[in-house]
C-alpha cells in the first residue's frame, strides 16, 4: 500500500483526489490549514485509511510529522488565479513559491520517495500555436510567474532520492465537495443560473479545460507509473477535445440554461493558449473522460436543489486569507473543529 500525503487535500481538486486515493487502496494524509472547514472532508474522517493534518506550508516545521512514512507528497496548494496573485504579490510568493521550497525541503527530511507538484497550462501565456510541455514559456500574470518559478524548483530537486514531477492542469471545472466558483465555467454556470446572465469578456481566447475528476486520475497515472518514467518529466493534463474558447464555452453553458442571457463584452484577458496532451496520453494511458456539458449539468443540477446559497461566498473561492473569514464560514456550515 503506498502511503500519500496531499498538501491541500480538502481544496477543490483535493478533496476529490483524497476520494480516488482512498478508492483505489492508497494510505491518505490530508495537510489542509482548515481541517475543519470542510465537512465533506471531515466525513472521511472515520475511513480506516486516512489521517487528517492541520497545518501551513508556509510553516516547514508543521510539514515533517505529516510526511513521516510517506511514500509519496502531491503538492496541490496555492494562491490561485492572476487576480488573487496581482492583489497581494507578496503572499503570492509566500504561499506559491516559499511553501513550495519547505515542501521539497521536508520531503528530503524525511525520506519521501516521490513528489507530484500542481502547476498550471497559464504558464504558456499567450501563444498562437498549440503547444507542448517543450514549448517556450510565455506568462502574462503574476500567478504564471510564480508557477515557473516553483516548477523550476521542483524539477531542479529531483534525484536518486527524491523522485519529482510537474503537472500542468488545464483550467479545471466540475462539481466537488469543496466547490468554487472562481474559475470560468463553473462562475459562468453560477451566473446563468442565478443572474441569468453569461457575460464573455472577448470571447476568441483559447483555454484547455479539464474535469476536476479527470484532474484527480492523472495524480493517480502518475503515481502507478515507474519512477525511472515520471521522475523530472512534466505533462499537460487535459483533453485536446477540450481545447475551446471561451465563447464556445459560453454558448455552449446557453444551451444547456436557455433563459440566461448571453452577453459578449470587451476583452481583457490576455491569455490565449490551447495546449497538446499527446504526451501523458502516450506515455502514461491518460484518457480524459469528462466532456464540458456533463461537467455543467452536473453544478446546474446543485443549484437547482438548491445547494448553494451565496455563492459569492469566500467559502466557494480559492483561499481564506485571515481567521474572521475561518469563523464565519464555520458558523454559517456549523461545523465543529
Amino acid at each position: 500500500m503506498k502511503r500519500v500525503l496531499v498538501i491541500g487535500g480538502g481544496g477543490y481538486l483535493g478533496s476529490i483526489l483524497s476520494r480516488q486515493l482512498l478508492d483505489s487502496g492508497y494510505e491518505v494524509g490530508i495537510f489542509q490549514r482548515f481541517v475543519g472547514l470542510i465537512p465533506e472532508v471531515e466525513s472521511l474522517a472515520k475511513h480506516p485509511n486516512l489521517k487528517l493534518y492541520a497545518g501551513d506550508v508556509r510553516h516547514y516545521e508543521t510539514m515533517l510529522q505529516p510526511m513521516r512514512d510517506r511514500d509519496a507528497v502531491i503538492h496541490l496548494t496555492g494562491l490561485v488565479g492572476a487576480h488573487a496573485c496581482e492583489s497581494d504579490r507578496e503572499e503570492s510568493i509566500n504561499i506559491n513559491c516559499t511553501a513550495t521550497r519547505n515542501v521539497i525541503r521536508a520531503c528530503r527530511e524525511s525520506g519521501v520517495r516521490q513528489l507530484l507538484f500542481a502547476s498550471t497550462c497559464s504558464v504558456y501565456g499567450a501563444n498562437d500555436n498549440v503547444v507542448s510541455e517543450s514549448s517556450p514559456l510565455n506568462p502574462v500574470d503574476y500567478y504564471a510567474k510564480t508557477k515557473i518559478a516553483s516548477e523550476a524548483d521542483v524539477l531542479i530537486a529531483n534525484s536518486k532520492t527524491l523522485s519529482t514531477t510537474v503537472l500542468r492542469m488545464g483550467t479545471i471545472f466540475g462539481l466537488s465537495p469543496r466547490m468554487r466558483f472562481d474559475l470560468i465555467v463553473n462562475l459562468l454556470t453560477a451566473k446563468a443560473c442565478t443572474d441569468r446572465r453569461i457575460t464573455i469578456r472577448g470571447g476568441g481566447q483559447w483555454r484547455p479545460f479539464v474535469h476536476v475528476r479527470d484532474a484527480g486520475m492523472a495524480y493517480l497515472k502518475v503515481l502507478e507509473a515507474p519512477l525511472s518514467k515520471v521522475s523530472g518529466q512534466v505533462y499537460n493534463v487535459g483533453s485536446s477535445q477540450l481545447n475551446l474558447t471561451i465563447g464556445e464555452v459560453g454558448e455552449r453553458i446557453f444551451r444547456l440554461v436557455p433563459d440566461a442571457e448571453l452577453v459578449i463584452e470587451p476583452p481583457d484577458d490576455l491569455r490565449n493558449y490551447r495546449v497538446g496532451f499527446s504526451k501523458i496520453e502516450k506515455e502514461l494511458g491518460y484518457q480524459a473522460n469528462v466532456g464540458l456539458e456533463e461537467g455543467v449539468n452536473e453544478v446546474v443540477g446543485e443549484f437547482r436543489k438548491g445547494r448553494f446559497g451565496d455563492w459569492h461566498s469566500p467559502q466557494y473561492s480559492t483561499f481564506i486569507h485571515d481567521m474572521r473569514d475561518y469563523y464565519r464560514i464555520l458558523a454559517k456550515s456549523r461545523v465543529t473543529t
